[in-house]
């Protein structure tokens, strides 16, 4: 099973996990979307539990992700339509493997469609990043990413759309 976190704000990147995951259930993984309203109030979350059990030893409260999450040791992977370190803030207060995809660069005119494959955020990225990190967890072998991979056209590295 892999967790997707996406960040809702138009919708847009919501309608790209979700198509993610229908892919990957096609491909017989189970996926669960997360919409997150707001990274931001996530950090603000933790870094209130740390502080307060940086005060109180004793405090024992979990964070809403760790509530949210229970105990389950799936890698997560954020998607967005900004910059990848949006997403990134929660890191800190995730026990799981977490991989984000963001729209890193410079300004660009296209379709969104053509944007978001450009920025590798639409749906078959998502895929190729959340079952890059089930094979890194060890939950799929080599020859499974490998066959997805081809499936999905994973396309060479041949640029970093940070620096185009």
């Amino acid at each position: 099973m892999i967790l997707i976190f996406c960040y809702l704000e138009s919708g847009a990147i919501l309608n790209e996990s979700v198509d993610a995951k229908n892919k990957l259930n096609e491909l017989g993984i189970k996926a669960e979307v997360y919409s997150v309203t707001s990274f931001n109030l996530l950090r603000k979350d933790g870094m209130e539990n740390d502080r307060q059990k940086q005060h109180d030893p004793s405090f024992s409260e979990m964070t809403f992700l760790r509530k949210t999450l229970g105990n389950r040791n799936q890698p997560i992977v954020a998607s967005t339509d900004y910059m990848r370190s949006y997403p990134e803030q929660i890191r800190a207060f995730l026990e799981n493997d977490f991989y984000t995809l963001g729209t890193d660069g410079f300004g660009r005119s296209d379709s969104r469609k053509m944007l978001r494959e450009f920025f590798e955020v639409d749906s078959n990225n998502i895929v190729r990043l959340a079952t890059y990190a089930l094979w890194k967890s060890k939950k799929i072998s080599k020859d499974e990413l490998v066959k997805i991979y081809k499936k999905l056209k994973v396309r060479p590295l041949n640029f970093h759309p940070w620096e185009v």
